[in-house]
Formats: structure tokens, C-alpha cells, sequence
């Protein structure tokens, strides 16, 4: 069977319709024979990195401690508050520092429970309000990096202040950026630990919907065997999920909350097969 995006290559590819980053599913069998390699990979590149790295179901990952992907490279994962590079989206995770009391950017660290700061800069104000956060991405090796980065930061003339935070372990790669463009900066370290008071904020994209399309339609390919996804009434999902044409609502519905006392609020995802009609995906986000 060819795949059902591409309609070229060959159907060969073992796809998780539900995304590894949500964790490890007992008894859990891939979808087959329905996606070429190329076509899995692209998908999983960009629609579903976007669903794991920034999203609802990011955060609860995160604060829940579920295993995630990797990052494209070997023996390291994502981490959905430090940015990779100028520009990478990610989600805030904020709290108050234990030692000036103004909110800085955090990550969840290795153990559950624990948090420790990101490598950062906090715009001051003439009060000492942060005002603006500045993630120094993990792919900064130089100065004229670590330019373009302050040039996108609110600093102005009568806003000139800044909190430099280097995450433990980061120490030296911070204070080389600055000296590159010849700025000598103390370095503030941090005690992880836990934080009393957090909250997360972040924009969620159309790659967001596009995902969760994803993930409704192979499920239904999954377990409703009288369907292929190859038919002609699929083709504007196919396009939504695959290129990102089209409105998400004509895919998506919402319903109503889902919660259960025996564990943590989540994410829930059903596919509607009535006798008569469409198939619809529909997602309640909690």
C-alpha cells in the first residue's frame, strides 16, 4: 500500500498515533501501513514536536514527570523551557527567586519535584520589575549570537538594568558570551529545589490543532479496520494534518472535560464513527 499523505512512497513506516512524549502505553501496538518514512518523520518534525514541546499536555508532561522524547540527538531530551536557538518557541515556566523575590524563568529538573533556573536575562526597570525574560538558548556559542539575542530585548535608554542568571553548569559559556562583546557580568547563581508559587504561559500555534487531528484520525485507522485513510472524504484532513490547509474547527470539536480521581487531570481524545456521516476528532484539554 502506498502512503496515504504522499500517494508515492511505500506504506512501511511504524507510527505512534499516540506521541511518545505522553509516555509509555501497556500494550501499546504502532499504527502500520499507512505512512511512508518520509512522510511519518516530517509530521513527527513539526506537528507533533510543537504538541510536545509547547502545549497543555507539555505542561502536565513536565510537571507530572512523564518520560519525553529525545531531542534529534542521542541521549538528550527535549526540554520544553529552554529554547534550542534565537527564535525557538518554547513554553514559560515562572516563579519568584528564592533570593530578590522577582519571578525568574525555571525548568523541571531530573528528579520529580525539583526545578532548577535556566540561563537567562531579566530586563529591570527604574522599580526592579522584571519587565522582560530573555532565554539564553542552548545553541549560543557566540558573541555576535549573544547580540542578536539582547537585540531583541526590550533595553532602552532609560531601561538599561539586568539580572544575568546562569543555569548551574552554564557558568562558563555565559560569562564567554559577554566578554565576546565585552561585558563583564557577575554571575548569579540559584538553589533549585522546589518553588512555592508557579505558573506557565506560552501561545499554542496552528501545529498545535494540526497534531491533535493527527492524532484522533490514526487512531480511528487504528482500531476501525472497515476504513483506510487513503479515501477521497479524508483528503482535507490529510491536507490539514500534513500541510496545514484549511480551518481546525472542521476537524475539531470540542467536548465536555474529562477527569478521573484516580490520577491526574489530562488530555482527552475520542473519534466519532456514527453509521451515517463524518468521522470527527474531538479534544477536551484540561
Amino acid at each position: 500500500m502506498l502512503c496515504i499523505y504522499c500517494k508515492e512512497g511505500e506504506a512501511d513506516a511504524r507510527e505512534h498515533y499516540l506521541p511518545q512524549c505522553l509516555g509509555r502505553f501497556e500494550n501499546f501496538e504502532p499504527l502500520r501501513d499507512r505512512l511512508c518514512n518520509a512522510c511519518n518523520h516530517a509530521i513527527g518534525s513539526t506537528v507533533e514536536r510543537e504538541f510536545c514541546r509547547k502545549s497543555p499536555e507539555a505542561v502536565l508532561r513536565s510537571t507530572n514527570w512523564i518520560k519525553g522524547q529525545n531531542a534529534g540527538k542521542k541521549n538528550r531530551k527535549a526540554q520544553i523551557y529552554q529554547p534550542e536557538n534565537i527564535g525557538g518557541r518554547h513554553l514559560y515556566f515562572l516563579a519568584p527567586d528564592p533570593e530578590s523575590g522577582i519571578d525568574i524563568l525555571w525548568q523541571t529538573d531530573t528528579k520529580p519535584g525539583t526545578v532548577k533556573e535556566i540561563s537567562q536575562i531579566v530586563i529591570l526597570n527604574a522599580q526592579d520589575n522584571a519587565v522582560e525574560h530573555i532565554p539564553i538558548p542552548t545553541e549560543i556559542k557566540t558573541g555576535r549570537e549573544q547580540s542578536e539575542l539582547l537585540s531583541k530585548g526590550r533595553v532602552t535608554a532609560s531601561n538599561v538594568k539586568a539580572l544575568i542568571i546562569a543555569a548551574s553548569g552554564d557558568e562558563e559559556r555565559v560569562q564567554t558570551l559577554f566578554a565576546e562583546i565585552n561585558q563583564s557580568v557577575p554571575m548569579q547563581r540559584r538553589k533549585g529545589g522546589s518553588v512555592p508559587r508557579q505558573f506557565f504561559t506560552g501561545e499554542v500555534t496552528a501545529f498545535y490543532f494540526r497534531a491533535l487531528a493527527k492524532i484522533g484520525f490514526h487512531y480511528a485507522l487504528k482500531f476501525i479496520p472497515t476504513i483506510t485513510g487513503d479515501e477521497g472524504a479524508f483528503r482535507p484532513l490529510r491536507n490539514f494534518i500534513r500541510n496545514g490547509v484549511g480551518d481546525a474547527s472542521q476537524f475539531l470539536s470540542s467536548c465536555d472535560p474529562a477527569s478521573s480521581s484516580a490520577g491526574p487531570p489530562g488530555h482527552r481524545l475520542t473519534a466519532l464513527a456514527p453509521q451515517a456521516g463524518d468521522i470527527v476528532g474531538n479534544s477536551s484539554g484540561l
